[in-house]
């Protein structure tokens, strides 16, 4: 449903949000975007317990939009996290998420 919203109001199309760097190598994130996604998805200000994820890892590629998120449990979150390889070390970018 919620991508169906997405589509619907043409929001699933990755700009310059997607692996665009700061000055310091950072990628860029659009707080605007995930806070449209917390709305879609029916919880505003978050879900006790929840991260708003990214399906595919922004370090892999993936863009910084609503139809790019998803809810983990915290925990998830973190074991994603950890294989992926966003502390400190080169990301595994093959998946699954």
């Amino acid at each position: 449903m919620l991508l169906a919203i997405l589509l619907a109001a043409g929001i699933q199309t990755p700009d310059l949000t997607c692996r665009v760097r700061d000055l310091h190598g950072e990628l860029v994130r659009s707080s605007t975007r995930r806070a449209l996604f917390l709305r879609l998805s029916g919880f505003p200000k978050g879900r006790p317990g929840w991260i708003a994820d990214h399906v595919i890892p922004l370090v892999c590629g993936g863009c910084d939009i609503p139809s790019n998120f998803q809810w983990l449990t915290a925990e998830q979150a973190l074991r994603k996290d950890k294989e992926v390889g966003v502390f400190g070390r080169a990301p595994k970018c093959d998946g699954p998420w």
